[in-house]
């Protein structure tokens, strides 16, 4: 039976760094792989109502690919989530041939997420999540989950 509308499947990936990109990281050590038993992963969520950076709402359905929606976590001032954004940029093209949406969620204020759209090339969705609504909802703990 297919799923009831008003849920999303959501997947959870740990990202393996191209060698490339390794050089740029402060911090390097091999990619952790998460099983299937990982929470989160592949579990089934509601479909979100968020805000885009235009200013208009949508639903986590309407920008999730035909195989599901990755969701990336940002904050523009967290270290952590500036060092991984060429590797993010690197990953977009590649969820968007195997069928998977990205949406990123920024925690501050529209401007703020704006900055970090243009500073660091994100093509993807941005989802404007000031208060964390979106982060409560999902039982993100870190601006740096995928």
């Amino acid at each position: 039976l297919p799923p009831p509308a008003a849920m999303l499947d959501v997947l959870a990936l740990a990202l393996a760094l191209p060698p490339s990109l390794s050089q740029d990281l402060e911090y390097q050590r091999p990619p952790v792989v998460l099983g299937a038993d990982t929470p989160r992963l592949g579990e089934w969520v509601d479909d979100l109502e968020f805000t885009k950076l235009d200013g208009s709402v949508a639903r986590l359905s309407q920008v999730a690919g035909e195989r599901g929606l990755v969701l990336a976590m940002r904050d523009v001032d967290c270290p952590l989530s500036k060092k991984y954004s060429p590797r993010l940029v690197a990953f977009e093209a590649e969820l968007a041939e195997r069928g998977f949406g990205l949406l990123y969620v920024g925690v501050q204020d529209r401007e703020a997420c704006a900055r970090d759209v243009e500073t660091f090339g994100l093509g993807a969705y941005y989802a404007v999540d000031p208060e964390g609504s979106i982060a409560a909802n999902l039982a993100a703990t870190t601006t740096t989950e995928v």
